[in-house]
This record gives structure tokens, C-alpha cells and sequence, in this order.
């Protein structure tokens, strides 16, 4: 008789208890995703996915845009313009696509991966001119995104990045040539800052 009311009483609180422990599970999934969500409501993409955000960023093709499809990645578009005149007359045209891969989000940053192809093209005219030049070089380099909202200003950011570049060049002849690159604060010294300007 007593296994009898033991046996039933087992049954009993575990049939209590499932309901209990289904609504437990539950609850701690949706917390889970509550602070999943928390915690991709923290970056500052979030702000200006689908904007462009116009300045300056690389040393080969300086003035671009930016333009964040989602969260994780974005595009950009940078060109290079420059005419002289005088005894020797000269022009320069550049432009560069990149493509940047987010790979951390904080509360006002983003650290990223960027890939990048570009073209520069140089030529002079004159008495003392050489012959045109044109530049093809690839850069992969990791870089931060500091975007100023505790400032008041969410949609302008500074940036800075290191990493290498490879770059072919033919000038009436060709060279390759392997190297460092910098984009932003420079830890050689160039002493550039990159910023974005989103509209």
C-alpha cells in the first residue's frame, strides 16, 4: 500500500512538473533571445545600413563613399583626381572598390576586415614628360570604424587601418612590389584620419 502511494505520488509531481519545467525552458529561450537581440541592438551600423557615407579613407584613391548593406558588409568607392599645369603639364586619375567585412560590433565601433582593388593612372605632357604610368595594386588590411554618438554625432565616424598591399606598375616598363599599407591613423606617421560622413 505504501509503494502504491509512493508510485502515485511520483507520478503525480512529476505531471506538476512538466508544465513547469516546459514554461522554464521556454522563458530562458526567449531570454536568450532577448539578449541576442540586446546585444546586435548595440552597434552603431544598425544606424546607417542602406546610407551613403561620403570622405576620405586610402591613400591610393582618397574622396569615396561607403555604403553599408547590412550589419556585416559594405562597399566602397573611392577616386583619385589631380591636374597640374606649368613648364610640365600633368594629370592623375585613381579609383578603388573595396569590400568591407565586419567582424566585431561594439557599443560605438566596428572592427572590420577591408579588401581592395584599384587603378591609378598617371601622364604627363611637355618638354621634360616620361612616359604614362599606370598602377594596379590589391590591399587587405584590418581596421576600426569609431563612430562618434557619444558626441551627439551618430552618422560621422573616424577610422584607421593596417595591413599590406600588393601593386604592379608599368611606367615604359613593370615592377611588383609587396608591401605595408596604411589607410586612417597610420602607425608609420603619415598622421592620416580617415572619416565617413553619413547622410
Amino acid at each position: 500500500m505504501l509503494r502504491r502511494a509512493t508510485w502515485c505520488f511520483l507520478v503525480l509531481a512529476s505531471t506538476l512538473a512538466s508544465p513547469a519545467y516546459a514554461q522554464s525552458s521556454t522563458d530562458s529561450a526567449k531570454a536568450g533571445e532577448a539578449a541576442e537581440g540586446g546585444a546586435k541592438a548595440l552597434s552603431p551600423i544598425d544606424g546607417v545600413v542602406g546610407h551613403y557615407g561620403l570622405g576620405y579613407f586610402t591613400n591610393t584613391a582618397p574622396l569615396g563613399v561607403r555604403y553599408w548593406m547590412d550589419r556585416d558588409t559594405a562597399l566602397d568607392l573611392n577616386a583619385d583626381f589631380a591636374l597640374s599645369s606649368g613648364n610640365l603639364e600633368a594629370q592623375r586619375y585613381g579609383l578603388e572598390l573595396g569590400y568591407v567585412m565586419a567582424l566585431g560590433h561594439y557599443h560605438y565601433s566596428v572592427v572590420f576586415a577591408r579588401l581592395g582593388l584599384a587603378y591609378r593612372f598617371l601622364d604627363s605632357f611637355g618638354e621634360d614628360s616620361v612616359p604614362a604610368r599606370h598602377d594596379l595594386s590589391g590591399t587587405g588590411f584590418l581596421g576600426a570604424e569609431l563612430f562618434l554618438g557619444a558626441f551627439g554625432f551618430p552618422n560621422i565616424s573616424l577610422m584607421g587601418g593596417y595591413g599590406l598591399t600588393a601593386s604592379y606598375t608599368y611606367n615604359a616598363g613593370s615592377a611588383f612590389v609587396i608591401g605595408a599599407t596604411s589607410a586612417g591613423l597610420n602607425v608609420t606617421g603619415t598622421g592620416t584620419l580617415g572619416f565617413h560622413i553619413y547622410l
